[in-house]
């Protein structure tokens, strides 16, 4: 993480959403690859929002790499699904 942070030649950081996901500040990135999804939406929003932070310069592009027919549709509606009930309760 310090080398990615800190020496311009490293221009990609491979990270779990477990382990990039809390606690860490990672404005030096502004693109994001998912390569899988959680069953909770909300473990994605807060690994969004590593880069989403104060001294951010840049435009962050966030991106999920779904199969088509694949496990990834199934997880990609249940996310939908939690999030959208999550904001009809919070909106009442």
């Amino acid at each position: 993480l310090e080398r990615f942070k800190t020496a311009p030649s490293v221009n990609v950081l491979l990270a779990t959403v477990a382990t990039a996901g809390v606690g860490l500040n990672i404005v030096e990135a502004n693109n994001v690859l998912f390569l899988d999804r959680w069953w909770n939406p909300t473990v994605h929003d807060q690994a969004m929002d590593r880069t989403h932070r104060l001294g951010q310069t840049r435009p962050v592009d966030v991106r999920f790499l779904d199969g088509v027919d694949t496990v990834d549709e199934v997880m990609r509606a249940i996310n939908k699904f939690k999030s959208d009930n999550a904001q009809v309760i919070l909106a009442s």
